[in-house]
């Protein structure tokens, strides 16, 4: 903006401190990206931690989902008492994932199951996920 005693007038400027280009980025392939997508959007298995087997639940309703949907990879209710939730063995949390991705989403687990997820957890996902 460039104001004076006539007035005041408005500039779109670009100050150019360097000509030479920037050298380019290195861009994966599509095959890389297609793979990388397919980790996240077709998963081999599926956590669904707060599982419920009481209807009209949103656990409960995420698993019939996944369920009735035709989902075909593996399904892992996760709940702290339950022993099975819609015929699925259902396991505790404590003892499903590696610490590395616990501690990623520690602000969204509840307070109690906190202490249970810890490094010395002894079964683990294969490393892939």
């Amino acid at each position: 903006m460039f104001a004076s005693e006539r007035g005041a007038i408005a500039a779109d400027v670009r100050i150019v401190l360097d000509f030479n280009p920037a050298p380019a980025r290195p861009r994966p392939n599509q095959e890389l990206i297609v793979a990388q997508m397919n980790r996240i959007m077709k998963p081999d298995a599926v956590a669904v931690i707060g599982a419920s087997a009481e209807a009209g639940k949103i656990g409960n309703s995420v698993m019939k989902n996944l369920i009735n949907g035709g989902y075909q990879g593996a399904i892992y209710p996760i709940h702290p008492t339950a022993e099975s939730i819609l015929d699925r063995k259902a396991t505790r949390a404590s003892r499903m994932f590696p610490a590395r991705l616990m501690s990623r989403c520690s602000r969204f687990r509840p307070r109690s199951w906190r202490r249970r997820w810890s490094k010395s957890a002894k079964r683990r996902l294969p490393a892939r996920y």
